[in-house]
């Protein structure tokens, strides 16, 4: 008998909101343009695949965004009963003065 999913795209989300905002820095406002989560399976995992484009507004979004680009694989994120499987910048795209980065990462459960 198979169990339920556990959703992790929550925690997820909490998870890198708070990593993006420890390298942002207080002159960066973080804003959550959109999210995504669908369930992910393989012959021998269960998980979530998810999407969040992140805008970076304010004097230092140019300098965040390259920081966060440059961490976001080595970084440690923790969600509870899931590990963190892939996570990566996919696109880093200069709009104005604002910076919008599109996340994409595999968290499976534990």
């Amino acid at each position: 008998m198979r169990t339920m999913l556990r959703n992790a795209h929550g925690p997820m989300l909490r998870a890198v909101q708070r990593m993006v905002r420890a390298e942002a820095g207080e002159l960066t406002t973080l804003i959550v343009e959109s999210v995504f989560c669908e369930d992910w399976a393989s012959a021998t995992f269960v998980g979530q695949r998810h999407r969040f484009d992140l805008r970076l507004d304010g004097p230092e979004a140019s300098a965040a965004a390259a920081r966060i680009a440059a961490l976001i694989g080595e970084v440690e994120i923790v969600v509870a009963g899931h590990i963190v499987a892939v996570i990566a910048v996919v696109s880093d795209a200069q709009v104005g003065s604002s910076h919008i980065l599109t996340l994409d990462a595999l968290t499976l459960e534990d």
